[in-house]
């Protein structure tokens, strides 16, 4: 049988500044220091954003247009997401509450609660919250 011995020192000074005094530990204590730095709040400017309008189709049976779509590169909740849909002289918005998602902001699922006149409609998709904006490319839609 082998037995082994372990020894241990206690360190019983410490040095100026609350250190331990050197001994047989692998390390010195320092003393908590009694400021903190902390970064400044930075007001960043509204940033223009990507959005995408998914998709924007015609519910026949509802007589009503569904449209969705995303803010790319952004992940926030508490932005807006609005549809806007013109043709000619008539003008139709819908809005959404924006979540964050996985890796983007979704604006879930928007539909017009009219019934769109026949024709052809453009439609577009806007975000708006306190740190960005952004607006899609348009999509057109044709209503029989």
């Amino acid at each position: 049988m082998v037995a082994i011995l372990l020894s241990t020192r206690l360190l019983d000074e410490t040095a100026p500044g609350g250190g331990a005094v050197a001994g047989s530990a692998p390390y010195t204590l320092k003393a908590e220091p009694s400021e903190v730095a902390t970064d400044a709040l930075v007001e960043r400017p509204r940033g223009a954003v990507d959005v995408v309008l998914t998709y924007a189709t015609l519910d026949e049976h509802a007589g009503t247009l569904q449209a969705s779509g995303f803010v790319a590169g952004l992940i926030e909740d508490g932005g807006t997401c609005t549809l806007t849909l013109s043709q000619n002289e008539t003008v139709i918005t819908v809005e959404s509450l924006a979540g964050a998602d996985a890796t983007t902001t979704s604006c879930g699922l928007l539909e017009t609660g009219t019934t769109l006149a026949p024709g052809t409609w453009e439609a577009r998709l806007s975000y708006s919250s306190a740190s960005a904006e952004g607006r899609s490319g348009a999509l057109e839609v044709t209503v029989r």
